[in-house]
């Protein structure tokens, strides 16, 4: 079991994100992106994400400012770009496709509002914080464990990239999310990253980014006990966490769904290639 989300729903739909390098906005429409710096190390290449694209509801303007921003990530040597959209949102993704973007997967969106009761494991399992002595493992347990995401399933990503893309970027949140591993027996089966951000309603939000379970420990439960203690600690302080995964991931989606987390949305995920790799 494991799950790979990369942008949050809420920040989404409140047309809230990071302080923008790329804008463009008229009467009817605005668009704006940021540079993506684990994807530019991994990838080699300079890659964006378009953060925020709305439009009015005839779609007026929207080809001009998410054209704009596209042409801006080029002229600064963006090569790749990824776009995360409502699935319902159907102008903007047409928009997109039109302007060379291709899908890559599909996600449910979860939010939980409370945090659930906190679940008795057996006394041979253990939860705790990231341990030094554990990081080797648990990089090397991230390569390899996402192949739903929209990195394995890009056609111009090869597998090992993909594998290293994991790798590198659960060295990237060394020392800036949490991170809580499971162990069986004092050896480490798997894994949950979240993060938090303030949002402009002055909520906090918490996001579960990665969480997986190894292939060796899987059929235990072991990712039911994953979630409800990323759950139960998040919300401490936290008011929501989101929680995302790509439709096709079924033992993350019944898992989710197990603990009765109510699914409000669901994204496309969308790549664009200056020069096809």
């Amino acid at each position: 079991m494991h799950s790979d989300y990369q942008i949050n729903y809420l920040n989404l739909q409140h047309k809230t994100a990071p302080k923008a390098p790329y804008l463009y906005k008229n009467d009817n429409s605005e668009t704006s992106g940021i540079d993506l710096e684990w994807d530019t190390d991994i990838l080699g290449i300079k890659s964006a994400r378009i953060t925020m694209c709305s439009c009015s509801d005839n779609g007026a303007g929207l080809p001009e400012s998410l054209g704009k921003v596209v042409m801006q990530m080029e002229d600064s040597g963006v090569q790749f770009i990824d776009f995360r959209c409502d699935l319902n949102s159907h102008i903007i993704l047409q928009t997109a496709q039109k302007l060379g973007f291709y899908t890559t997967d599909v996600l449910n969106i979860y939010l939980s509002k409370k945090a659930p009761e906190k679940a008795l494991i057996p006394g041979e399992i253990s939860i705790s914080s990231l341990q030094q002595k554990d990081a080797g493992t648990v990089e090397k347990m991230a390569a390899g464990m996402f192949t739903y995401s929209r990195i394995y399933k890009d056609p111009n990503i090869s597998r090992a990239t993909a594998d290293n893309f994991y790798r590198t970027l659960f060295a990237h949140f060394m020392g800036k999310a949490d991170i809580r591993v499971i162990h069986i027996d004092g050896t480490p089966a798997g894994f949950t990253i979240g993060m938090s951000e303030q949002l402009e309603n002055g909520q906090k939000l918490g996001y579960l980014w990665l969480i997986g379970v190894s292939a060796d420990f899987a059929g235990h439960g072991l990712g039911s006990m994953l979630l409800n203690d990323f759950l139960v600690n998040m919300h401490k302080n936290c008011d929501m966490v989101e929680i995302g995964t790509q439709v096709t991931n079924t033992a993350a989606n019944r898992i989710y769904a197990k603990a009765e987390l109510p699914a409000v949305s669901s994204l496309m995920t969308l790549h664009r290639w200056t020069e096809i790799q």
